[in-house]
């Protein structure tokens, strides 16, 4: 597992799409505190953000599974960017090899070395 270290995540470039606007606010000042960039948008937008967008790991709240989540994650999938679902139960069969699931509730510690071990698993990609 990788640690999670500021100098991995300074200047990494984050999608984050969360619903709740009080956690979408703690994870994307965690992530910037980090040394992220964040790139936030609802899951409407993202659909349209992500074909274009030049990401080093995702971070997709998936409460509800539907038919833009489902495309979402086929998107990310496709790009092999690293994605991290963040619920209190993993998504049911659309796990990659790109795509790993977060735990809700979860530490601050918890979530940086998830994307840290996300941004680790696309340096060793590339």
């Amino acid at each position: 597992m990788i640690a999670a270290t500021p100098a991995l995540l300074r200047g990494k470039r984050i999608i984050l799409v969360e619903a709740n606007d009080a956690l979408f606010c703690a994870l994307k000042d965690a992530l910037e505190d980090a040394g992220c960039e964040v790139v936030g948008s609802p899951l409407s937008e993202a659909c349209l953000l992500v074909p274009f967008a030049n990401a080093d790991a995702a971070l997709v709240d998936n409460a509800s599974a539907d038919a833009a989540f489902e495309a979402l994650a086929r998107v990310l999938a496709e790009r092999q960017i690293p994605t991290i679902f963040i619920a209190p139960e993993p998504p049911g069969g659309i796990l990659s090899r790109w795509q790993t699931h977060l735990r809700k509730p979860f530490t601050e510690q918890e979530l940086l070395q998830s994307v840290c071990s996300a941004v680790g698993k696309q340096m060793a990609a590339a």
